[in-house]
This record gives structure tokens, sequence and C-alpha cells, in this order.
């Protein structure tokens, strides 16, 4: 039975009660059971009904998705007949290559053959190679031996190369110590001694020596400037008497004079002008003597 048949009896069963209700009219006391029965038997139906209509719709939307589905499908198989399409193009033109490739593949099998006998006899020059690599690592061997025992031969020496450095660094400094040292002993002698010493450049130093220090009496500086000054002088005469071999050398005190000096040192006061000469630079003129001045006595 289809369904649409099936709604029909069920209308038709809806509506029998009042039709019945309209024939009987004088039979009312009849109705009740017939009212009762038909509500009985009309309830299940409207419920399987209500459940068939909901069945319908749901199979109708079901059929729709189906519907869309097969859309779906029927588009897919014409991409894939598509594709289908493509690949036995692509098959042929890979046969095609397959054809190439097995005859490149038997050149190529040649080739193999011709490159394996050459393989063969590489392997066999190998061989040998090897053998003469093993000799030639054994005199390597050898070698490194002898050079890691160089290398500390060589390390030795320069240890001892860095001693004697530092031993001829020593050296220098003690051979620059001594050359100033004779420098200075050089400046102290006479140059006919083999010095560099020269009197007359302590004549003038002394000499101007006495003129700043007859400068400062004038300008009546300090004392102990003025003492410093002679303290010079009297260092300049002694050197100016060590380089030309003078008996001494005097401090002037007041009252003093060339005579009386001559007669000190030589028991003759006629030999004041040995002494005079001796200090022209310092002394402007024979009466000149100053106390505190520094004569050499030659």
């Amino acid at each position: 039975m289809s369904v649409r048949v099936f709604l029909s009896m069920a209308g038709w069963l809806l509506a029998a009660p009042a039709v019945m209700a309209e024939t009987d009219v004088a039979a009312p006391t009849a109705e009740p059971p017939a009212a009762q029965q038909t509500e009985s038997l009309t309830a299940p139906l409207q419920e399987k009904i209500t459940k068939l209509e909901a069945s319908l719709q749901n199979s109708q939307q079901q059929l729709e998705t189906s519907t869309q589905k097969l859309q779906q499908a029927s588009t897919e198989a014409q991409k894939q007949a598509a594709d289908i399409n493509r690949l036995q193009a692509t098959k042929q033109k890979l046969e095609q290559n397959l054809a190439s490739v097995e005859k490149a593949q038997s050149s190529a099998t040649e080739k193999l053959s011709s490159l394996e006998q050459a393989l063969s006899e590489q392997k066999t020059q190998a061989s040998k190679l090897n053998v003469d690599l093993e000799k030639t690592q054994g005199k390597l061997t050898q070698a490194q031996g002898k050079l890691t025992q160089a290398q500390g031969e060589l390390t030795q020496a320069q240890s001892a190369l860095t001693q004697a450095q530092g031993e001829q660094q020593q050296l220098q400094n003690q051979l620059t110590q001594a050359q100033s040292q004779v420098t200075s002993l050089r400046a102290k002698l006479p140059i006919s001694e083999g010095g560099t010493a020269d009197p007359e450049a302590y004549r003038q130093k002394a000499a101007s020596t006495v003129k700043h220090y007859v400068q400062l009496r004038r300008q009546k500086q300090d004392k102990s400037v003025q003492q410093a000054a002679l303290q010079r002088l009297e260092q300049e005469q002694q050197q100016l008497a060590k380089l030309t071999r003078a008996k001494a050398i005097h401090t002037v005190r007041r009252g003093e004079s060339l005579s009386a000096l001559a007669n000190k040192y030589y028991r003759n006061s006629l030999r004041w002008q040995d002494i005079y000469q001796a200090n022209q630079h310092v002394l402007g003129n024979p009466d000149g003597l100053e106390a505190g001045y520094v004569l050499v006595i030659p």
C-alpha cells in the first residue's frame, strides 16, 4: 500500500464519526460506544500518520542529499575520465620513453662491461700501489721518528739560544754601563792621557761662575745662593787642578794675598806670578782677591 492511499484511508476514518453523528440523530443512546470505538481506532492511525509524514520528509531530504551526491559523483566521474585520458596519453609517452631507456640501457650495459674490465685492471694497479704505499708509509714512519727527534733537539737548541740571548743582553747592559763609566772617566782625564777633558773648558766654566757670583753679591742675593755659586766654583777649580796636575787648590780668606800664598806653598813669595797666571780666568788683576774664591796652586 502506498503512502498516499494510506493517508486517504486515514482521513476517511477520521471523518466517519461526524457522518455517523449527522445520520443517526434519532438514536442518541447508541452514540457513545461507536465514538469511543472510532477514537480507539483513529488515535493509533493518527500517530502512524505523523510518523509516516516525518519519515516521508526525512526520505525526501535523503533523496535530495543523494541527488546532490549523485551530481557530485557524476562531476567527479567526468574529471576522472579526463584524468584517465591524460594518464593514457602519459602512458604512451612513458612507453616511448621506456623504449628509449631500454635502448640506452643496452648501450649502458655494453659500457658497463667495458668499465668493469677497466675497473679490474685498475684494481690490479691499486693492489700494486697499496704495496708501494705500505713501503712508503714505513719510510714515512721512520722519517716522522727522525722529525720528532729533530724537533726535540730544536726545542733544546731554542732554549739554549734563549738563555744565550738573555746572557748576551746582560752582557750588553754591563757593556753599556762600562762604556758610560769609561766616558765619565775620560771626561775627567786630560787629552794627553787619552781623556776628553779640556782644561780650557773648565777655565771658562770657572770664569762664568765667578761672574755670576759677583753679580749675586751686587744684587745682595741671599747668602745661601752666593755660597752655592762658590761651591760650584770649587768643583770646577778642583777638576782643573787634576787636569793640569796642580799642587793643590786654596780657598782665599780675608786679608790673604798672592805673595802670601806663594810663600805658604813655595816658600818663595816671588812666585806669586805663577799662581796669578794659573788663575787669570778667575782673577781680574793680582790685587783682585776676594774671600771665598778658590784658586789653583800650580
